[in-house]
């Protein structure tokens, strides 16, 4: 389940942008800052900011210690991500925690990869949620993106590559995910989705080969974007070339997908045709085409 990316905002203008090679954050809360400032933080695995200066993160330290910090956060969130098993060991696994914050923190969800908990969930979310299990209350597709965005908006990928949404904020994201539905592996493609739960229409998107689409961000943080949107570039290069070549040498490709839509909005100033392209020059083998989207 461990994600190599963390994309997340806050209330006040916060931000954190982090990968194996860079880490960028701005107005970040003062004890966040603490951890990720420290020379005893290794590794950051993740960080989610929500309302107020409320945040998680979850990170090594120097001594290899898995450890997780949290302030502001919804008391039964709390008690989920410090429960201790009877070794008064945590019984979350740190490195796979993952915390998606509604607006106001009055919604959330929480995942470790073994165990889930959420609260207070749009009811079309909780609805499709409950739609993966099976009658034992067992997944049949666990989910691999929860997204919660501004009002009750929200984005929910399984592990199966279902999609349920509601994106009446974030109308642009509407159109790629209603596209990506109709191409062969287009939902597949997408490795992660962020929604500003404060900002109308402000999301990022990643691809599984590092590409980043976004719209609205703020502007203050769109350098830091800018910068952490090469470093993802350069990190799913590497893992390309390292990837060897079973059947032929490796060749130049430039591979584009386009997350499009040729609908028209009616009604308002957003009558427009929408067109986004992710393209990306990759080196990979012949045999890694069709399987870098899959």
């Amino acid at each position: 389940m461990f994600q190599d990316s963390t994309i997340t905002f806050g209330q006040r203008g916060g931000y954190y942008f982090g990968c194996e090679s860079k880490r960028c954050h701005g107005s970040t809360p003062k004890k966040l800052r603490a951890v990720l400032d420290s020379n005893d933080t290794a590794e950051v695995y993740y960080v989610t900011l929500g309302a107020a200066s409320s945040f998680f993160v979850s990170y090594k330290t120097n001594s290899g210690s898995n450890q997780i910090q949290s302030d502001g956060l919804p008391i039964h969130l709390e008690t989920f991500l410090s429960e201790r098993d009877r070794y008064d060991r945590n019984a979350r696994d740190i490195r796979n925690i993952r915390v998606t914050l509604g607006p106001q923190n009055s919604s959330w969800y929480a995942t470790d990869g073994k165990s889930w908990m959420w609260q207070n969930l749009p009811r079309n979310l909780e609805s499709a949620l409950h739609s993966q299990k099976s009658s034992a209350g067992s997944w049949t597709s666990p989910p691999r993106i929860v997204a919660l965005g501004a009002d009750t908006n929200f984005l929910l990928i399984t592990e199966s590559n279902a999609a349920f949404c509601s994106l009446s904020q974030y109308r642009t994201l509407r159109k790629m995910i209603q596209f990506s539905k109709t191409q062969v592996n287009g939902i597949a493609a997408i490795k992660d989705v962020v929604l500003h739960s404060y900002r109308y229409q402000c999301f990022v998107a990643e691809s599984n080969n590092g590409t980043l689409i976004s719209e609205n961000v703020p502007p203050h943080s769109q350098r830091d974007m800018d910068t952490f949107s090469e470093a993802l570039k350069m990190a799913a290069d590497r893992k390309l070339y390292r990837t060897p070549s079973r059947a032929s040498p490796p060749l130049q490709a430039t591979l584009r997908r386009e997350w499009t839509d040729q609908a028209r909005q009616s009604g308002d100033d957003l009558a427009r045709e929408i067109k986004l392209k992710m393209k990306v020059n990759v080196s990979l083998s012949a045999g890694s085409i069709a399987r870098l989207f899959g």
